[in-house]
């Protein structure tokens, strides 16, 4: 969840300056001229980067002295994912460098970062930043967007820009801004999983969910042919048999199932082995009678959509 977003710039008078940010995990922009000092113009929610009169209950998430080297770098380290963790805090951002005669000291360094809590997982808020970062910088070839933006601190389009953008994806993890006439912010946060793992020819697998609901014609052959043997009983090695389909891409199919959480596999069911209940049976099972019919519609064959059938002999 993003915490806050403001924006950024360096003057040759008022140093690097701080411009737009905006509250819950936080995202910022920042832009940079070369002047003196740093400087917070504009910050949502106000006061989470820099105290200010507005806002004097909100204490300030960091403190932005200790990060502004990192956040509006030298121009060696522009052009590259940046993070910096403070306070708790995390900082990702993505610092353009541009030059051109029409700016102070000939460039203009621009950096949009957002900052989570350094424990959340960032990993998909990286191309959030650096696809910010390259349309701000297709505005600033255009129009000179950032450059010549001299909005009052909590107003103008860059302001109502970092607002949407991070209530929109805390929201509903999408959004669709309009900039102006030609150009639209669109993004959207996708969630990576974990790869999954190997799969063994004496796992079983498991359906999650009834596969008859998302099955499409239109899907890759062998996931066709070996969907229908998944049925807790068949393991994988038995059910590329049945399905006439290659050991390796049954497997890879299953673990492109694995991966949506389709389904999960058991250990194959083995007569010598013995079985005993937990200790956990009693209050989960033993006392869930609607648990107790789902549990038999897994064990019971009569149930089952698709009776197994074993390889043929």
């Amino acid at each position: 969840m993003i915490k806050a977003i403001f924006y950024s710039k360096f003057d040759t008078i008022e140093g690097k300056d701080l411009q737009y940010h905006a509250k819950p995990s936080m995202t910022y922009i920042l832009t940079t001229y070369w002047r003196t000092g740093p400087k917070v113009v504009h910050q949502v929610p106000d006061g989470a980067i820099v105290p200010s009169p507005t806002a004097p209950s909100q204490p300030p998430f960091l403190t932005f002295s200790d990060v502004s080297f990192f956040v509006i770098p030298r121009q060696e380290l522009c052009g590259n994912l940046l993070q910096v963790c403070t306070n708790g805090y995390r900082i990702l951002g993505y610092p353009i460098c541009m030059k051109s005669v029409r700016y102070d000291r000939n460039e203009f360094i621009f950096n949009f970062c957002i900052v989570l809590a350094e424990e959340d997982d960032f990993s998909t808020y990286k191309s959030v930043v650096q696809k910010v970062a390259d349309l701000m910088h297709g505005l600033e070839e255009q129009n000179g967007f950032l450059s010549r933006d001299f909005s009052k601190s909590g107003e103008g389009k860059i302001y109502s820009l970092c607002e949407m953008l991070m209530e929109d994806l805390n929201n509903y993890c999408e959004c669709m801004i309009p900039i102006d006439e030609l150009n639209t912010l669109n993004i959207k946060l996708f969630p990576i999983y974990p790869s999954p793992p190997a799969v063994k020819a004496w796992q079983v697998p498991l359906f999650t969910l009834r596969y008859q609901a998302f099955m499409d014609e239109n899907w890759d052959l062998t996931m066709q042919r070996i969907v229908p043997h998944i049925n807790g009983v068949n393991s994988v090695r038995i059910i590329s048999i049945l399905a006439d389909t290659d050991f390796s891409l049954t497997c890879r199919a299953l673990r492109h199932l694995l991966y949506y959480g389709c389904l999960f596999i058991l250990d194959i069911f083995s007569f010598s082995a013995i079985y005993a209940p937990t200790a956990q049976f009693s209050p989960t099972i033993g006392s869930d009678e609607a648990m107790q019919l789902e549990c038999a519609r897994y064990v019971n064959l009569r149930f089952a959509p698709h009776p197994p059938t074993g390889p043929p002999s």
